[in-house]
């Protein structure tokens, strides 16, 4: 059977031996569109050498509320010293016991602690690493902020404000 070795291939392919060559350019009209120069900013590029400034985070920690308050405190005390030895402690706010969302094993309250801090990624495996294997910690999270993060909220100021919203509307409705 001396079938052609030509009509055995898809019809896409060229013939051996020739020289054609495909253009990757797309085509518009029949014709290949020209791609536009690229052009560089010097400047940007300088900036780029730079190293980049490191970026912040958010430690949220969820402590058990039926832990002593001196394993607490020194858990907090703990948690800053590691973040001072790597990085840098922006602010450190403690946010009382607090209702859960929905109740983590048997537990239906946490004392709440945030953090703000920059540090490298080491720093951050090393939070990680100190803070699953801590008793005293129920669950912990580190969020990386973007460039202009809102400042943390102090929640003890809020509901101080709120019962006294409360105690107010309680005075009017009882005149």
């Amino acid at each position: 059977m001396g079938h052609d070795v030509e009509t055995l291939r898809a019809p896409c392919a060229r013939p051996l031996g020739s020289d054609h060559r495909v253009d990757p350019r797309p085509v518009l009209g029949g014709r290949p569109v020209r791609e536009p120069f690229a052009t560089v900013d010097r400047r940007s590029h300088a900036n780029s050498l730079m190293a980049a400034p490191a970026p912040s985070y958010d430690l949220v920690i969820l402590l058990h509320a039926s832990a002593e308050e001196d394993v607490r405190q020194k858990l907090a005390v703990d948690v800053d010293k590691l973040i001072q030895s790597e990085g840098t402690l922006l602010e450190g706010r403690e946010w009382g016991v607090r209702a859960l969302a929905y109740p983590i094993g048997d537990e239906a309250t946490a004392e709440y602690r945030v953090y703000r801090f920059k540090g490298p990624a080491s720093l951050l495996s090393e939070i990680d690493r100190q803070l699953k294997i801590n008793d005293t910690v129920l669950r912990h999270r580190i969020i990386k902020l973007e460039r202009n993060p809102v400042d943390l909220p102090d929640l003890r100021e809020i509901d101080a404000q709120a019962v006294a919203a409360g105690a107010a509307v309680a005075a009017a409705e009882s005149d």
